[in-house]
């Protein structure tokens, strides 16, 4: 029965074909996937010292996916099997050998692999799917399709590129969790930070951080109550543009300021606006 929600990747990868069919390749033969999404790996971590015991004694128990290039390998799925053989002192790991067509299926089967293993920090995530939204063009919608999320968390998850460097760090290092982050999206710089701050030394949950910035954002209203209409128009700009959002009426007509923090931020707009990559 096939499995929902992974796209093509991996179950043209299992669908047909069980683990019989590996052989044993030599760990010097198998170059990283180029489109792998993630970025280190905690070789200090508890659970990978397990994974390290645990093939020390037992071996690769599921067979690592490769392609075949000129004279040796490229790895689909297993970096971080790969990795931990590699640190228990084998020398050589069973593989199943697949032709992978394009360099799509290459990044989505990353993708969906490190996902099922929750192996991906969420800037990794989010880092990979821009990938797929950049260099292959494809729609948030047909992103979520592939990996079996909904439009939106892909959304929630790319605008978390538009953070300011200091907060990604946090992020990527367990400092902020991914609900932290989001609700500082769409601030000022200097509320962003202050925020960030509050959160770190006072060890802020989400819902309290959500209610520190709606205070911020309350404290900052001019004394005039905008209309209620405005205020709708508003909201709903930003869960589509996932950005600061203004709505400036003047006597005749008005203005609505959209705000980007980055020039990666201002990108995102113009094709969540357009419908159209920048090139």
């Amino acid at each position: 029965m096939k499995k929902p929600g992974l796209g093509r990747g991996l179950d043209a990868l299992f669908s047909e074909d069980s683990f019989s069919d590996y052989f044993m390749c030599p760990i010097e033969k198998i170059s990283p996937n180029r489109y792998q999404p993630r970025q280190v790996i905690d070789t200090q971590e508890t659970s990978f010292q397990e994974l390290v015991t645990s093939i020390r004694e037992n071996g690769i128990l599921q067979p690592l996916i490769v392609t075949p290039l000129k004279d040796k390998y490229e790895l689909i799925i297993g970096q971080r099997r790969l990795e931990a053989a590699r640190q228990a002192g084998l020398k050589e790991v069973p593989v199943i050998a697949r032709k992978i067509v394009s360099d799509i299926e290459r990044l989505e089967m990353a993708i969906v692999e490190n996902i099922q293993r929750q192996d991906l920090t969420p800037l990794e995530e989010a880092e990979a799917y821009y990938r797929l939204l950049t260099e292959f063009h494809l729609t948030q919608e047909e992103i979520a399709k592939r990996v079996g999320k909904d439009r939106a968390t892909i959304a929630n998850f790319l605008r978390l590129r538009q953070l300011p460097s200091l907060i990604k760090k946090d992020l990527n290092q367990g400092r902020l969790t991914m609900g932290h982050a989001r609700t500082l999206i769409g601030l000022p710089l200097e509320q962003q930070l202050a925020i960030r701050e509050e959160i770190i030394n006072k060890n802020l949950s989400v819902r309290e951080t959500e209610k520190r910035v709606q205070s911020a954002k309350i404290h900052k209203k001019k004394n005039k109550t905008p209309s209620p209409i405005y205020q709708e128009v508003e909201e709903r700009l930003r869960e589509v543009l996932g950005t600061k959002v203004k709505v400036i009426p003047r006597k005749k007509g008005g203005v609505i300021e959209i705000s980007f923090f980055s020039e990666e931020g201002l990108f995102q707009l113009f094709q969540t606006i357009s419908g159209e990559r920048w090139s």
